[in-house]
């Protein structure tokens, strides 16, 4: 099973999106492409804290917290310094969010 907590803060609006969940309440298709873009972001051989050397206005900040099998890992991420892997993994996380802020699960 998979437990996460995500939230984008920042950006024009400064409304933050969050969501928690665990992997058993997603549909198998979900969970099975949850999984994956968690390997293919390398997730847990990511540092803590991912920041970029140039600060902007506006900006989206995330923080997740996933943990797979016993292992748990946090990791601060600002919008200009996500690496291009974890790019599908936060866009899917915040789709999700959307979609459960509306009451629509996947």
């Amino acid at each position: 099973m998979i437990r996460v907590r995500f939230t984008r803060s920042g950006g024009f609006a400064g409304i933050p999106v969050t969501a928690s969940f665990e992997s058993d309440s997603l549909t198998p298709e979900s969970d099975v492409e949850l999984r994956g873009l968690i390997e293919s972001a390398g997730f847990f051989q990511l540092p803590a804290t991912v920041t970029s050397p140039e600060p902007g206005a506006d900006r989206f900040a995330y923080r997740l917290t996933i943990e797979v099998d016993g292992q748990e890992h946090t990791v601060d991420m600002e919008e200009a310094a996500v690496p291009p892997e974890s790019r599908p993994l936060l866009e899917w996380l915040s789709g999700f969010a959307r979609k459960s802020r509306r009451g629509a699960g996947i």
